[in-house]
């Protein structure tokens, strides 16, 4: 026994020395940097003197608090003002399409003889009342159609779709259908469809075999306009509905178009009630929710049926009235639903090209007040920076000890990639499981926490590159999500960012631990799938439908599944195994002895 303990003596004592060799090495390695820099200054102009002052007393987490703080500024600058267009206000829905007048057009349905009449007689299927117009009809994809043509005769080779999503919208599209068919101002086709799920037909009318001649289509679909009544009647207010899959949106000059034909009755997605708090700071809170809850809804998926006319390039809108309130100021029936419906087909029937001047991205605060991804894009990168800020200095650290200390820093780097890769892959198999058994999903993520774990504790990694690895990752997940996903960056994206660049290991003190554990448990699954959708449960739900309904998984998904789940895991493992000093990075303990 007292030779064991000599031993462990002997072992803790050779450790010591060991370490007291390697701050040596490292500090004589730095020593001769900064006298070789002193020695270089001399010969040096006042630019270059000030470019090395500036990079000396700039510190990589300054720039990295200065961005982030910039970028979350601005965003909350968005419901007061624009700082791209200079505005001292937010910026108002308008037209960016000169031929697309709805103004000059003038509702004449609601003055149409016999059309209340007919609206309240129509009882037979979808199909009869349209051959009793000497319309042809047919039935097929879960849908029924027929093609109302000008009664002018004119061969138009475009359309417009109008779709009733339910029973009750039914009676609306056949008197629509009735009024149109004598319409003498019609120069484009209009499509009348009767189908809750249009998904079947949309694909068959965009992408079916042209050779099919059984197949009645009225030429290029420019736009659809799907109606959904409820069964109460009168109705109170307009609800617009514009989200599609992956974050699609129809072109905001369409959506203005619909916004426009049923004026002072249209809310949006966002839930913003148009009578404002008179007080500012209420007001500005108000804002702040209505275009948050649109960014939300946004990213949990579509809303409507309109989306599977969005995933096709069609632009299209889903018009939902809701019923009216007891002592309502405002109410209004199906004519009126008919009215606007008219108005966007007028407007619609002089545009002879696809709608493609105005934004196709965008946040809206309420019908006439809209936030562009552009200048949501600006903020985000700027929230993003911090994560290639501070994995340079890691690896600029991490780089420089390990040239002194004659490191093989490539294989080195590949090896630090485990970190991630390995809870990747069962990351990539919970994506695989919202298509054939969502039930996995939560099992599948929850080994993806374990992988990462494991692997930290067994990987003996260097702190600085433990944590470049994760930066990395995320950076290069975060940057085509800028643009094609922002409303996911907003929610999910910027605040990982702000927990990579709060990490701290658990050796660092309580006070950062604490604050690092608290912000990566605020970003969890769980919490991210209640604020979000409201459970563990219908988040796997949706995003399971939404992949069915696409056949492959959306980019939201896949962020989840490739980046986020393993990033996440893998501050989990550096918050708990991560080592107080680096690594001794292999250093030959001859050779350290010989220094010392």
């Amino acid at each position: 026994m007292p030779t064991t303990r000599r031993r462990a003596a002997q072992d803790e004592s050779d450790e010591e020395t060991t370490e007291e060799a390697v701050e040596a090495v490292m500090d004589a390695a730095r020593a001769a940097a900064a006298a070789r820099a002193a020695a270089e200054d001399a010969d040096l102009t006042r630019k270059e003197k000030l470019k090395r002052y500036v990079a000396r007393r700039v510190s990589s987490r300054m720039v990295s608090i200065a961005a982030f703080t910039l970028g979350v500024a601005w965003m909350f600058c968005l419901p007061v003002f624009s700082i791209v267009t200079g505005e001292l206000k937010m910026r108002g829905t308008y037209f960016d399409e000169t031929t697309l007048s709805p103004m000059a057009a003038r509702a004449t349905l609601h003055s149409s003889e016999g059309f209340r009449a007919y609206l309240r007689s129509v009882n037979g299927s979808f199909c009869d009342e349209l051959r009793a117009l000497d319309v042809a009809c047919q039935e097929r994809y879960d849908a029924s159609w027929g093609v109302i043509r000008p009664a002018s005769g004119w061969a138009a080779v475009e359309a417009v779709a109008v779709v009733a999503a339910n029973k009750r919208a039914i009676p609306i599209v056949l008197a629509l259908a009735r009024f149109l068919r004598d319409a003498p101002w019609l120069g484009k086709n209009v499509v009348v469809v009767a189908s809750e799920n249009p998904q079947r037909w949309v694909g068959a009318y965009h992408d079916g075999d042209d050779e099919d001649l059984s197949f009645e289509r009225g030429g290029l679909l420019r736009g659809a306009v799907l109606v959904r009544l409820p069964d109460a009647e009168p109705y109170g207010a307009l609800t617009l509905k514009a989200h599609g899959f992956d974050g699609e949106l129809p072109n905001l000059d369409y959506f203005h178009l619909a916004a426009t034909a049923f004026p002072q009755l249209v809310h949006t997605e966002s839930g913003f009630e148009s009578r404002a708090p008179p007080r500012p700071l209420l007001k500005y809170a108000e804002r702040s929710r209505a275009l948050m809850t649109w960014a939300r809804r946004l990213a949990g998926g579509a809303s409507g049926p309109h989306a599977h006319f969005l995933r096709r390039g069609i632009d299209a809108v889903t018009l939902e009235p809701s019923p009216a309130l007891p002592n309502a100021r405002q109410t209004f029936d199906e004519s009126r639903v008919g009215t606007g419906v008219e108005l966007i087909i007028r407007s619609m029937n002089i545009v002879e090209h696809e709608l493609h001047h105005g934004a196709s991205q965008y946040l809206l605060m309420d019908a006439t007040k809209f936030v562009s991804f552009d200048e949501v894009a600006f903020p985000l990168m700027l929230t993003a920076l911090p994560l290639g800020v501070e994995a340079a200095k890691e690896l600029s650290a991490y780089a420089f000890d390990a040239i002194v200390l004659q490191r093989d820093i490539p294989h080195t780097i590949v090896r630090h990639f485990l970190y991630v890769l390995v809870p990747m892959a069962f990351g990539m198999g919970s994506v695989y499981a919202c298509f054939h058994t969502p039930n996995l999903v939560g099992l599948l993520v929850g080994l993806a926490y374990v992988a990462a774990i494991i692997v930290v504790s067994r990987l003996n990694s260097d702190r600085r590159l433990a944590r470049a690895t994760l930066l990395l990752a995320a950076g290069y997940a975060h940057t085509p999500l800028v643009l094609s996903q922002p409303c996911v960056l907003l929610w999910v994206g910027a605040p990982l960012t702000l927990v990579l660049a709060t990490l701290r290991p658990r050796a660092d003190g309580v006070l950062y631990v604490a604050l690092s554990f608290f912000l990566w448990l605020a970003l969890s699954p769980p919490v991210i799938a209640f604020v979000t959708v409201g459970s563990w449960g219908a988040a796997v739900s949706r995003l399971s439908r939404d992949s069915i309904m696409l056949g492959l998984p959306d980019r939201k998904l896949l962020y989840a599944g490739v980046a986020y789940i393993p990033i996440h895991a893998g501050a989990l493992a550096y918050l708990l195994f991560a080592p107080r000093r680096p690594a001794p990075l292999d250093l030959d303990v001859e050779l350290a002895k010989k220094e010392r």
